[in-house]
């Protein structure tokens, strides 16, 4: 069994950061270019009014563009504690699944679906296929390893890692 257990920290909690800021704004922005779209093309479908939908949708389509960064940077305060609660406090694998625990949730993948691993020195950033779906919550701090070895992890993914530079 290979586990890292504690909270990151450094650059990890920094990426972690980055990472799950971008999920939140990618998830926010799909609902919102969804549900409006939906919207407008009812109304415009029931009153016969085209020209009313043209002229009023590019605007909300400009809005829902640029409304999840806005609300983002509005609701910091919450989306921190939210940010905190989601840090993965352990991580391990057992009879090929990959587990994510953080305070707030429990996540598991099957380890055929990491699509590749992202070696930055410090901490490994492992990404799914598509069907895997995306999840931000994998983030592997190596100095919180407390079973297995990096050799041993480094095994399970043979072929998949990639080595990345921090920026």
């Amino acid at each position: 069994m290979i586990e890292f257990n504690g909270y990151l920290t450094g650059n990890a909690l920094k990426y972690f950061y980055k990472r799950y800021t971008r999920f939140l704004q990618a998830f926010s922005s799909v609902i919102v270019l969804i549900i409006i779209p939906i919207f407008f093309i009812i109304f415009a479908n029931k009153t016969r009014t085209w020209v009313i939908f043209v002229v009023t949708i590019i605007p909300f389509v400009a809005y829902s563009v640029f409304a999840p960064y806005l609300l983002i940077k509005l609701d910091k305060r919450r989306m921190e504690l939210d940010k905190k609660n989601n840090v993965p406090k352990q991580i391990y694998v057992k009879e090929n699944i990959i587990v994510s625990v953080s305070n707030q949730t429990t996540e598991n993948r099957k380890i055929e679906e990491v699509k590749e691993v992202q070696d930055y020195g410090e901490y490994y950033a492992l990404t799914f296929s598509f069907f895997g779906g995306y999840s931000p919550n994998f983030v592997c701090q190596k100095s919180l390893m407390t079973n297995g070895t990096i050799e041993e992890f480094e095994g399970l993914f043979e072929g998949k890692i990639v080595k990345k530079s921090m920026k």
